[in-house]
């Protein structure tokens, strides 16, 4: 028995020195399989427009990301996902949906409808801004 004790110790010390130059430092990415979860602090007020009317919203954004989204009353989102595209997806559309639109920043949107006066512009979902006919080009639109 002692002997069957001396071999095995001797074994997995040989075993662990083999695994030990693949161990020495952690991953640097995760596996795509691995499951994730990502929070995002948003501000109290903009609860009910993420949620939506009838949880709307949030249906829509599980439904095409695949991930489970739990929201807190504090303004806390946790997004859970085992896809890495899906989870960068339900951020962008969380973040774009809560975010608020900056004078002089440059966006790029979806023309939603073209007026005499101009084109309304979706800068973020849900959020429609005119672009006056003047701001369109330097000569006659």
């Amino acid at each position: 028995m002692t002997e069957a004790i001396h071999e095995t110790k001797r074994l997995l010390t040989q075993i662990v020195e083999v695994m030990q130059p693949s161990l020495a430092a952690p991953r640097t990415e995760l596996s795509p399989y691995d499951p994730r979860i990502e929070t995002v602090k948003i501000p109290v007020d903009k609860i009910g427009q993420l949620i939506g009317p009838g949880g709307k919203n949030i249906k829509g954004i599980v439904a095409e990301t695949g991930c489970e989204i739990n929201i807190d009353d504090d303004g806390t989102v946790n997004i859970y996902s085992n896809n890495p595209e899906g989870m960068k997806r339900a951020l962008q559309i969380i973040k774009g949906m809560t975010q608020e639109i900056e004078i002089g920043e440059i966006y790029h949107g979806r023309v939603v409808s073209i007026k005499e006066f101009g084109a309304f512009v979706e800068v973020m979902p849900g959020k429609d801004r005119l672009v006056h006919i003047s701001e369109l080009a330097d000569f006659r639109v």
